[in-house]
Order: C-alpha cells, then sequence, then structure tokens
C-alpha cells in the first residue's frame, strides 16, 4: 500500500513532461510561421 502516493506524483510528473515537449514543439511551429512570413516578405 505504501506504493499509492507514488501514483499521483508519477502522473503529475509525465503531465508536467508532457507539458513541456508540447509547449516547445508549439513555440518552434511559431517560429518556423515567422521565418517562412519574413522570407516571403524580403522577396
Amino acid at each position: 500500500m505504501y506504493d499509492q502516493p507514488l501514483i499521483p506524483l508519477f502522473y503529475t510528473a509525465i503531465a508536467g513532461i508532457s507539458i513541456i515537449v508540447i509547449y516547445s514543439s508549439y513555440k518552434e511551429r511559431k517560429q518556423k510561421q515567422k521565418d517562412k512570413l519574413n522570407r516571403r516578405s524580403k522577396k
């Protein structure tokens, strides 16, 4: 029964990691969109 408190901690860790991954990929996508816009405007 002593590993019962570990389960919420485990899920919290997974949630935190997934949020960081999603956030970083989202920022990367935004940056790529900005780069595309800059390339178009330079032409």
